[in-house]
């Protein structure tokens, strides 16, 4: 069903614009779009391992600049990027970042002035989009089909709780981060319907949560910054 769709909308939008398109064309495209994700793939893994010299604020501009630029000009600057290796001093305290959004941009920039390092991420428009894969199968809309069924856990793709929490406690322990924050938009019920039993388990296990909202269009509030302050300092951030 979904290759059939991926298959009506290219001819939908071949005969709208009257655009040729050929099936190497689309495997061109396909095989770059591979080499964006395995670059940010890169990026997530020196991240992970502290060794990108690359704060909070700067980490997600780079990681959404693919949102408007061109891939042509996309993929150079991340490769550019994951040449910026080297552990940030002082070293910074690991964090998990989970939600949908890294916003508002203040609130990377707070985290960044109290030492703390996302170390990854759990974010609908970051990680959860990323699927690292150099197959390409001879079939463009196979591979595009493929690509999307093995993305990460998420709960706008029905995954459940349970599949979410071993993501959660995965991406903790392997980057050895000592809390998780959670930022949840105001009415999103796929992230708030989660978000309950996801802080439970976490804390079941020892690990500190956080719990914001972040709006789309919402500045950094005096309340929240107060919060995120007393979290840094629960959790031994070195600055707060």
């Amino acid at each position: 069903f979904y290759r059939g769709q991926l298959e009506r909308l290219t001819s939908t939008l071949r005969e709208h614009f009257n655009r040729p398109f050929s099936r190497q064309m689309l495997s061109d495209s396909v095989k770059l779009g591979q080499c964006i994700d395995a670059a940010i793939g890169d990026l997530y893994d020196l991240r992970g391992q502290d060794r990108l010299d690359v704060g909070n604020s700067d980490f997600y501009r780079i990681v959404r600049a693919g949102e408007y630029l061109h891939p042509d000009d996309y993929l150079p600057l991340l490769k550019q990027v994951c040449e910026k290796t080297g552990t940030a001093q002082p070293t910074k305290t690991p964090v998990v970042l989970s939600g949908v959004l890294p916003s508002p941009p203040a609130f990377l920039d707070l985290l960044d002035s109290l030492n703390l390092r996302v170390a990854a991420d759990d974010l609908l428009n970051a990680s959860r989009r990323l699927q690292v894969s150099t197959h390409l199968l001879e079939n463009p809309f196979e591979t595009l089909t493929d690509r999307y069924f093995q993305l990460p856990v998420c709960p706008t793709r029905i995954s459940t709780v349970d599949q979410r929490i071993d993501r959660l406690l995965t991406l903790v322990e392997s980057t050895r981060a000592v809390g998780v924050i959670f930022t949840v938009l105001p009415f999103c019920d796929p992230e708030l319907f989660d978000l309950p039993p996801l802080v439970a388990a976490l804390k079941k296990r020892g690990i500190r949560t956080l719990v914001v909202e972040a709006g789309l269009n919402r500045q950094l509030s005096g309340q929240v910054a107060v919060r995120v302050e007393a979290f840094a300092e629960m959790i031994g951030s070195g600055k707060a």
